[in-house]
């Protein structure tokens, strides 16, 4: 939602938060992805690509959204400042939520961007079902991107989460 004002049960910016943090514990030598993938679509396409034994990158951290709607500019840049070295957002095509996410991304980048972050750290990608073949290689090519500008300085990582 871009004015954080609509909360979901099991879904709370709180709720969601916690999850981040439980996922990026750990393996400290690789960078970390956090991926936002809406439930109807991009959380499927990763289980099918599982379910078939496609593999992808093991640095993602996927958490399932109900919308990417709900993950507004703040959600972003406190993964980032907890420790992730991008965020990927994975929605259905050409949806309403689509939109809202596209914006609060070009909204996230421009701020990374006046930081001195790349604001290619966040991306957002558009999915249809069948995608879960190719979803692997999605993540694969991102995950090469963030890994060549390597991880993030914990000095950036505290501007981040003002």
């Amino acid at each position: 939602c871009p004015k954080g004002s609509i909360e979901i049960p099991n879904y709370t910016r709180e709720i969601i938060k916690e999850e981040v943090k439980g996922l990026l514990e750990g393996d400290e030598g690789e960078v970390k992805i956090i991926g936002f993938f809406d439930d109807k679509i991009s959380y499927t396409a990763a289980d099918n690509a599982g379910t078939s034994r496609i593999s992808y990158p093991t640095n993602i951290r996927i958490i399932r959204v109900p919308s990417t709607a709900l993950i507004d500019d703040r959600m972003i840049l406190e993964a980032l400042s907890l420790g992730a070295d991008g965020v990927m957002i994975l929605d259905s095509e050409d949806n309403p939520e689509s939109k809202v996410t596209i914006k609060t991304v070009e909204r996230v980048r421009s701020r990374l961007k006046d930081l001195g972050v790349e604001p290619e750290r966040v991306q957002f990608t558009p999915m249809v079902l069948p995608i879960f073949k190719v979803l692997p290689k999605f993540i694969s090519e991102y995950i090469f991107k963030i890994s060549k500008m390597g991880k993030i300085s914990e000095d950036v990582r505290i501007g981040l989460a003002k």
